[in-house]
C-alpha cells in the first residue's frame, strides 16, 4: 500500500540514497538549461561531443 500517494513530500524520497535534500529554493531555469562539456564521459555515448561545447539540460 502506498501512503500519501500524490501528496507533496517535505523532502526528496531518495535523499538518503543520493545524499541530497531539498533546500526550498525554487529557481526559473528556462534561460540557463545548458551544461558545458569539459571531457568525454559514458553519458555522452552516441552524441557528437567532439565538436560540442555545450549540451541542453532540459
Amino acid at each position: 500500500m502506498v501512503r500519501n500517494a500524490g501528496c507533496r513530500r517535505p523532502d526528496f524520497g531518495l535523499k538518503d540514497v543520493f545524499g541530497c535534500s531539498f533546500t526550498g529554493i525554487v529557481k526559473d531555469t528556462r534561460w540557463d538549461s545548458y551544461q558545458m562539456v569539459r571531457m568525454a564521459h559514458p553519458v555522452f555515448a552516441g552524441m557528437d561531443i567532439e565538436r560540442a561545447e555545450m549540451i541542453m539540460n532540459e
